[in-house]
């Protein structure tokens, strides 16, 4: 049966309206489609075609669900290419996003030409674990009291935790990036992302689907792993491989898990010319290494 979701989407077209190309961009746990904004911005006038951004479920503003699997997550992406009649489809995702990604693949090849998946793999690892903490640290916070103690203004609530998160959570983007998750409506602070939800369905979000096993994507797939090598590195290539044969593993020097915030330019030159350029060679770019 199919639940998909109808998502937030921001879609930029670039200028010659003659390509047919077209990608989709799947963010992270706990990230929103605006956290690649000045990527596909950038895209986009890389003649890279139609390029959307989209919030998965339970994220930014698309809508909310209990349920929250990755073939969830790839029905919801199926769906945004059927509404937006999208050809020649690459299709992006960081993480979390990059799971969905590779699931939307594996069970429905046809309809996709390549895929960029950033910095995760089909092993699980127990780095993921680390955001347990913080998941229960956002969900112990009071936000209708916070909200009524700042009179509903919600830049003295991102301030107050700031601060507040300061010891618990010491690096300041961090804590920046996890605050862009609130939200507020007349008045009323409330998280944009489902909690709940997330932590209910945490073994399926942190685990790759083990009814996938047998399915292969046959095209073009570019992994692209951070230089610290915590959720994707050489060990996952025979892994990676069994559902992806064509798939080569990069690595960006001194980026961390969000890649695409470390290095945007080196990532928006690998994702263009993987996608337009036929002869692609990661290793004409100075800080990029494919990992064999």
């Amino acid at each position: 049966m199919n639940n998909a979701l109808r998502l937030s989407r921001s879609v930029l077209q670039s200028a010659d309206s003659s390509l047919k190309s077209s990608m989709v961009i799947c963010h992270g746990l706990l990230g929103s489609k605006n956290n690649w904004k000045s990527i596909s911005n950038a895209l986009s006038l890389k003649n890279c075609g139609t390029i959307v951004a989209v919030d998965l479920r339970n994220h930014g503003s698309s809508p909310h669900s209990d349920d929250m699997n990755y073939f969830n997550m790839a029905e919801d992406i199926h769906m945004v290419v059927d509404d937006l009649s999208l050809r020649s489809v690459c299709l992006v995702g960081h993480s979390m996003g990059g799971k969905a990604v590779m699931c939307a693949a594996l069970m429905k090849p046809e309809r996709y030409d390549k895929l960029v998946v950033f910095d995760i793999s089909t092993t699980p690892k127990p780095t993921i674990q680390s955001l347990t903490p913080i998941i229960d640290l956002m969900s112990s916070v009071d936000l209708k009291a916070l909200g009524h103690k700042n009179n509903g203004n919600i830049g003295m609530v991102r301030n107050s935790l700031m601060k507040e998160w300061d010891k618990t959570i010491p690096n300041p983007t961090m804590r920046a990036f996890l605050l862009t998750n609130l939200g507020e409506k007349d008045g009323e602070i409330f998280w944009k992302v489902n909690l709940k939800a997330i932590k209910s369905c945490w073994n399926q979000i942190t685990d790759f689907p083990a009814e996938l096993s047998g399915r292969v994507f046959n095209q073009p797939v570019m992994f692209v792993a951070a230089s610290n090598g915590e959720y994707l590195g050489q060990s996952d290539l025979p892994s990676v491989r069994k559902y992806f044969p064509q798939a080569k593993i990069v690595q960006i020097a001194n980026t961390g898990h969000w890649v695409h915030f470390d290095a945007p330019n080196t990532v928006t030159k690998l994702i263009t010319s993987f996608m337009l350029d036929k002869s692609f060679d990661p290793t004409s770019f100075a800080d990029v290494k494919e990992i064999k």
